[in-house]
């Protein structure tokens, strides 16, 4: 089914109902496909984080910067910090994991973190990466580094 939508909607308005339908689609017709989903930080709405999960979906989804994620990753910007003090003009860039949970999510989730310095840049920007699920091991399948190398370019 193809929707034209206004350009004045939300991106990812009704992403989880779009999606829904895909994973039935999936687990109709093509039962035992892995699944995973990457997104900008226009998908990441609770309904959607809860609906991959709902499906057995892996994810991989933009978050938005605020003042509590910069919080909690302070010690990893005061790292990348030191890293880059004496060269402030070359790229330069830290990653770290958090369990995190916003006011309007039904749980806590993994959050892969990455603070870079862009190249001739003073102040550091940041992306994060949320991917859910722990085994009993310690982490999801889906590795930090994959996340790293598929997620955070």
């Amino acid at each position: 089914m193809i929707e034209v939508r206004s350009g004045t909607q939300y991106c990812g308005k009704d992403a989880a109902v779009f999606m829904q339908s895909l994973f039935d689609e999936f687990r109709d017709n093509y039962p035992g496909t892995y699944l995973y989903l990457r997104g900008d930080s226009g998908f990441a709405m609770p309904d959607l984080f809860d609906a991959c999960e709902d499906n057995h979906c892996k994810y991989a989804i933009r978050l938005k910067e605020n003042a509590t994620l910069h919080k909690l990753v302070a010690d990893l910007d005061a790292i990348l910090y030191d890293r880059t003090k004496d060269n402030i003009i070359d790229y330069a860039e830290v990653f770290g994991e958090i369990d995190y949970q916003a006011g309007s999510w039904r749980q806590e989730r993994r959050v892969v973190v990455k603070i870079e310095k862009p190249y001739g840049q003073l102040v550091p920007s940041s992306c994060a990466s949320s991917v859910h699920e722990k085994d009993a091991g310690g982490y999801d399948p889906v590795t930090s580094d994959k996340v790293r190398r598929t997620h955070c370019p």
